[in-house]
């Protein structure tokens, strides 16, 4: 990780603030958004402006980017992440607004108040730890465009926590040990005289990414020894049912334990037809099981293993997800086998809005669901089935 903050002198205290806004779903217009955003800007922002103005610029506030998005896990999403900063300078300040009624609320600030981003800077939602509650992600890059850099923010409940603190990163977020929380993974520094050898990573402890240990290698598998691309992908997937509704989406979010029925159905995740990038078919028997996850850390009731040679409904070619013709008929001709992995169907169905960062699921929608694991070798193993949103 590579030093990078921006300095404001002075503390600011959080300013109860409200904004006449109306739901953000009822079709309002990204200029009247940012413009009821603009009239509560961060204390910091003002303070910056203030300093710069005084210096005979000419510089505004703006807001960046924002998104809306679902902080608590109710589904409602109901806040407001806005990014703001000056004009013609790079980066800014996080702020955190509510939707209460036709209201907007200020939830909270940055915890540290020490600016954020870069170069086009923008948010991005990412969940790193598997909840189905995103963090936010600020994407940058440098003046000359040669380096990219993020940083990362986990709400509170009352502000935006900084997860790398007086830091931030430009390495890979990957799992890298199979329990479905993203590490942090920084690739060995180039210069003109060549890239060095050792791999830096960052483990997640509480809300804060903290150093764990340098390889001498890639640790998550990526990159052979010889210095190639090391992958295996799946040509071949099915999901079943590939449809789900929204009344059945909705029932399952309401669902509590004590509701919980252990007899209904499961989701079957069939993936085979591995192909690694460089060195061709593999066997399904080379997959690691104990390593197999599926987003948003939905665990699985069973998996089962179909060798090559086996036929059966799980590896049905005619149901395979893929919509490419040369896909489908590679599928039909290679056998390398299938794993059929069992979701239950209530926990399939609350990942599917845990995945849906953008907002409440409709009909018509459709969620990419990611499944990833290793080969017994460590070669990382990756397929992605497309579960589609109807109606009632």
């Amino acid at each position: 990780m590579k030093n990078y903050f921006f300095s404001i002198c002075g503390i600011w205290a959080m300013a109860v603030a409200t904004l006449g806004l109306t739901s953000l779903a009822q079709g309002q217009t990204p200029e009247l958004i940012q413009q009821k955003l603009l009239a509560h800007p961060p204390l910091a922002s003002v303070s910056e402006l203030q300093a710069v103005n005084a210096d005979g610029h000419k510089y505004t506030i703006q807001v960046k980017d924002y998104v809306q998005v679902d902080l608590d896990g109710t589904g409602t999403f109901s806040y407001v992440v806005a990014l703001f900063g000056l004009s013609n300078e790079d980066g800014g300040y996080l702020r955190v607004f509510k939707q209460q009624g036709d209201n907007l609320v200020l939830a909270g600030d940055e915890d540290d108040y020490r600016g954020v981003g870069g170069f086009g800077a923008a948010i991005v939602l990412v969940d790193v730890n598997g909840d189905g509650i995103p963090e936010i992600q600020v994407t940058g890059h440098s003046a000359n465009g040669q380096e990219e850099f993020y940083n990362l923010y986990a709400w509170t409940g009352s502000a935006l926590h900084d997860m790398l603190p007086y830091l931030n990163s430009s390495g890979q977020l990957v799992d890298i040990d199979g329990d479905g929380i993203l590490e942090i993974v920084d690739n060995p520094d180039c210069d003109d005289n060549g890239c060095g050898s050792v791999y830096t990573v960052y483990k997640l402890q509480g809300n804060d990414y903290r150093k764990f240990k340098d390889f001498d290698h890639d640790p998550t598998g990526g990159t052979a020894a010889n210095g190639r691309v090391n992958y295996v992908r799946s040509a071949c997937k099915q999901l079943s049912p590939k449809s789900f509704s929204l009344s059945d989406i909705t029932q399952a979010l309401h669902q509590t334990a004590e509701t919980h029925d252990d007899g209904d159905d499961a989701v079957r995740l069939t993936f085979g037809g591995l192909q690694n990038v460089h060195q061709g078919p593999v066997d399904v028997r080379q997959v690691d099981l104990s390593t197999i996850v599926v987003a948003p850390l939905l665990k699985p009731l069973h998996v089962r293993v179909q060798p090559a040679g086996e036929k059966g409904k799980d590896n049905d070619d005619k149901d395979n997800d893929s919509d490419d013709k040369n896909q489908n008929d590679l599928c039909k001709k290679m056998d390398s086998g299938r794993i059929v992995v069992s979701i239950r169907r209530s926990d399939f169905l609350k990942g599917l809005q845990r995945l849906n960062f953008t907002g409440p699921l409709a009909a018509g929608n459709t969620v990419r669901v990611r499944l990833t694991a290793k080969l017994q070798d460590g070669t990382p193993v990756g397929a992605v089935f497309v579960a589609s949103i109807v109606g009632k």
